[in-house]
């Protein structure tokens, strides 16, 4: 998502997407990535998409 986002030129998906690598291992410890999530930054990180 965030080549996409480069790709676009779109700088708030790029920011967006940015934030969501960072947390990654937080929410990977924290057991909260949800299924199915696309990660787009217009979707909750912690909403599951099934």
């Amino acid at each position: 998502m965030l080549a996409l986002a480069a790709r676009e030129r779109d700088v708030r998906e790029a920011a967006g997407q940015l934030f969501r690598i960072l947390l990654v291992p937080l929410g990977h410890l924290s057991g909260r990535l949800p299924l199915g999530n696309p990660g787009r930054a217009t979707v909750s990180a912690f909403a599951p998409m099934l």
